[in-house]
């Protein structure tokens, strides 16, 4: 069974770095913030939070940029521009933009968005980490 484990971990989290995650503050012409809500197969009790930052986990031998290009496209449909290396939180790269082209069109990881004032990120339970970045990236 232990064996049947491994394969089986192994398999979904194939070309995955699982260590590793980019994410991005996007900040429109109005000092808005994008969050994205998970839909409910992907909240977990590993990770509960409901609302969550564009971006996701870096490919094995993908650069952080590449791959936060390629998960913003993949959970928005959105072309990410210009986006600024801020800090780095645990496993977790943030960084922000303010450049993208395109409209917003949902993946299946996530059923809702809204744009924000950071000053409402509390009022989301979008995780201490991502309220930090928010908070960093805004207070500039």
């Amino acid at each position: 069974m232990r064996r049947l484990l491994e394969v089986w971990n192994n398999y979904i989290t194939e070309g995955q770095d699982v260590r590793r995650v980019s994410k991005v503050v996007m900040v429109d012409e109005d000092d808005r913030v994008l969050i994205l809500r998970r839909s409910g197969r992907i909240v977990s009790e590993e990770s509960p939070w409901e609302w969550d930052l564009p971006g996701g986990h870096v490919e094995r031998e993908e650069s952080l940029e590449t791959a936060l290009d390629r998960e913003v496209w993949e959970e928005t449909s959105l072309d990410l521009g210009k986006a600024t290396k801020i800090y780095t939180d645990d496993h977790t790269t943030f960084f922000v933009s303010y450049e993208w082209e395109g409209d917003i069109m949902l993946s299946k990881e996530h059923d809702d968005y809204k744009w924000i004032d950071p000053e409402e990120v509390t009022n989301y339970y979008i995780g201490e980490k991502y309220e930090r970045a928010i908070g960093r990236i805004t207070a500039r």
